[in-house]
């Protein structure tokens, strides 16, 4: 549960910029760092769209092919069950949406949060940054998460953080399985469509786990690197 402790490129990146800022640019560096926070928002929003797409696509693929509903349409596009071989394809491109979109919002959000550390640094002690961001699930467990997580903090955490990279993994296995088992599908373009959708996810896989690592690393929490590691918090204020 302890915190990584890779390097921060972005934090250092954040510092860098700010320390060769010149007298008379402070109108520029604000609409600099209020483009971050508006680009951060729509990250972390995409994320929790295509994760809710993903958990969404494998519910249909599973009761299409168990002829629990009939023929539907999917994005304008009409789903039949030989229609399935096309699900692992579907699955592996939402997830790479949905680790792309993380990825995003994990770089952006230390842009921000560091933003936050040099312009308002009172704030940034309290953990008022967080304040910042979209009310999104992810970013509401931020807010509220404590100094020092609970049991049951980390294991929210650790259930979201499963979910995302190894139940995204097992929805393109299973829908992979369930469009083998339609009577009549097309083997060949359904091993092609899980073959792409394995390429997509590992792609996404890895933008997710670089954005992590070059941000100070994984942690069994949504506060990392010096974040985790202020003294105050503004839920002690109470």
């Amino acid at each position: 549960m302890s915190n990584s402790e890779a390097p921060n490129c972005v934090a250092a990146a954040i510092d860098a910029l700010i320390a060769t800022k010149t007298p008379g640019n402070e109108d520029e560096l604000r609409k600099f760092f209020e483009r971050i926070s508006e680009k951060y928002d729509e990250s972390i929003r995409a994320s929790t769209k295509y994760f809710v797409l993903v958990q969404l696509a494998w519910i249909l693929t599973f009761a299409i092919a168990r002829g629990r509903i009939g023929e539907i349409n999917f994005f304008g596009i009409p789903i039949s069950q030989k229609m399935l071989m096309i699900s692992p394809f579907l699955v592996g491109v939402l997830t790479y949406l949905l680790l792309s979109s993380m990825a995003a919002a994990v770089i952006l959000w230390e842009a921000v949060s560091n933003g936050v550390r040099h312009t308002l640094p009172s704030a940034w002690e309290l953990g008022l940054d967080c304040f910042l961001a979209p009310p999104t699930f992810s970013s509401i467990e931020r807010l509220l998460e404590p100094q020092r997580p609970s049991k049951l903090s980390y294991s929210w955490f650790t259930l979201i953080t499963l979910l995302m990279f190894f139940g995204t993994i097992l929805a393109l296995v299973h829908t992979t399985l369930l469009a083998f088992a339609v009577p009549g599908i097309s083997r060949v373009i359904t091993s092609l469509s899980a073959f792409l959708g394995l390429i997509a996810w590992f792609r996404g896989l890895s933008l997710a786990t670089t954005a992590i690592r070059v941000t100070g690393g994984f942690a069994m929490r949504h506060h990392r690197g010096v974040a985790a590691k202020r003294t105050k918090h503004w839920l002690d204020q109470v």
